[in-house]
Formats: structure tokens, sequence, C-alpha cells
């Protein structure tokens, strides 16, 4: 049996070579020397010892004081969300070109909670019914903040290749820009196709979503948007510690 020792650093260096006696800290670690690599687990007690966060200041060393190499692995970190994207109801926005966004004269109708009913636009007298402008998404329904958003919209024979701008809002009033300039595209050629549809979101979560693309580009017809929520937390393998 073969016995190694990882230890802990003191706070102050040195110029020589390093040496066990240098150290604040150790534990022994027994092997059978019958395999080129093994994995230990680092107990709590070398974390409370520690002066560098990335555990730079840990050293293993072999039965006769010789340094031997080691790598640190972090602990792997998984995701407690398996919920699937969801379907948002979408509403489309229209008006006349000379209109901004924030102009629409649209009426909207909601439930008491909060959940979008349906949307009407409110016309001029005389005038047609106006060009799409954008869409209007109700995730009012969510718990948890849209994360992503994945877009399915009729491009047409020749492909689509443009931009748009997504907007929050809890109050259908004040609106914050969660993605600007992003691009949606999907194009097909030669057998190949180069397709992008998803966008993701920053900043908090917004119980409605708008979406809006320059006046010079081509709408974005039969839009049909998913939702991926926010992760609802991580976890990892818990360290635990016996006391005598």
């Amino acid at each position: 049996m073969t016995t190694v020792v990882l230890l802990v650093l003191l706070t102050y260096g040195s110029a020589a070579a390093e040496r066990p006696e240098d150290f604040a800290y150790g534990m022994p670690i027994h092997a059978d020397a019958q395999d080129a690599l093994y994995e230990i687990e680092i107990p709590a007690a070398i974390y409370r010892g520690v002066t560098r966060s990335d555990l730079g200041d840990i050293r293993v060393f072999n039965g006769q004081g010789e340094e031997v190499p080691h790598a640190l692995r972090p602990r792997a970190i998984t995701s407690t969300d398996t919920t699937p994207a969801v379907s948002l109801p979408v509403f489309p926005l229209s008006g006349e070109a000379s209109d901004k966004l924030e102009d629409l004269s649209v009426r909207i109708e909601k439930r008491s909670d909060g959940t979008i009913v349906s949307i009407r636009g409110q016309a001029k007298a005389g005038a047609a019914k106006g060009k799409l402008r954008g869409y209007l998404l109700d995730a009012s329904a969510l718990k948890q903040p849209v994360q992503a958003l994945r877009f399915d919209w009729q491009s047409g024979a020749d492909g689509f290749v443009g931009r748009i701008r997504i907007e929050g809002s809890d109050d259908l009033s004040a609106w914050s820009t969660v993605a600007d300039r992003a691009a949606l595209v999907r194009l097909s050629f030669g057998g190949h196709q180069l397709q992008q549809d998803r966008v993701e979101l920053r900043g908090g979560k917004f119980k409605y979503l708008r979406v809006s693309w320059p006046e010079s580009q081509r709408p974005v017809e039969s839009l049909t948007v998913l939702a991926e929520r926010g992760r609802n937390g991580f976890s990892a393998p818990r360290l635990a510690e016996n006391h005598r």
C-alpha cells in the first residue's frame, strides 16, 4: 500500500522547493498502487483551510516527500428544471406606415388574472386595415421568467433574413428592451439549410412581450412562438462532515 498526503499551503511562500512540512494542513490518502490514476473527494475540512478560492494552494506528495501531479475537477452542477417550452398566445399588431408602434390604436381585453383575451385595432375613419407592424405575446400565465423565445414563421420560397426587437412590459404601457436587432434567418440552397430561430432575452420577468422589426424590412408573417422558461435552480452533491 502506498501513502500520499494532501496538503494545504501556508499563507507565506518560499522560492525553495516545496516540502510537506511547509504546509499548514494535511491528510493521508491511502492507495493500493495498482492503478495509474486515482480519484478522491476533497473533505469539507480542506475547504476551511485553503487561502485561495481556486484551490491553487493544494499540493499532493508521495511517501518520499515528492510532489505528485494532480488535477482538480469541480463538482458537476445540474439543472433541476426539466420544464418544456410552452406556446405563447400571439396577437398581431397592425397600423399605418406613418404610425409609431407605441402609437398604434388598439383595444386590449384582459381577464382579471391579466391574461389577454383579444386585441382589436381601432382604425381611423376611412383607413384600411394597415400593415403588419409587430406582435404582442402574452406571457402572463408563466410563473418563471422567459429565458429565450423560439420562433416559427412563413418565410416564402426565397427564404427570410431579418432582425427583430423584443420588449417586455407588465402594464402594456411602459416597455423595456430585452433583445435588440436579434437575427431571424431561414435559408435553403443546394440541399443545405441555414436557420436561426432562437433569441435569448435579458432582464427580468415580464407579463407581456412585444416583437417588432424595422419599417423597411419585410414583415414576419404567421408567427408562432415557444417560450423557454428560466431554470428553477441548480443542485450539486452536498458535502457532509461528521463531528465526534
